[in-house]
């Protein structure tokens, strides 16, 4: 039986960082075939929005 291995919200975030060591780790993460909670999609958008500044729409494009 093999687990479900679930992505935290920081690796998302990661996707944003400034620093490439990170970014690239997270796209390379990204690539397997994990799982992804609606909670940490939550967190995701929460901090994105306070932190990125980003507009609803913009959200909603990297969401979808």
């Amino acid at each position: 039986m093999r687990d479900k291995i679930f992505i935290d919200t920081n690796i998302l975030l990661y996707l944003y960082d400034r620093e490439g060591k990170k970014k690239s780790q997270a796209k390379e993460i990204l690539k397997s075939n994990h799982c992804i909670s609606t909670q940490v999609l939550n967190e995701f958008a929460n901090i994105s929005i306070k932190k990125f500044q980003l507009s609803g729409n913009e959200l909603d494009d990297i969401l979808q």
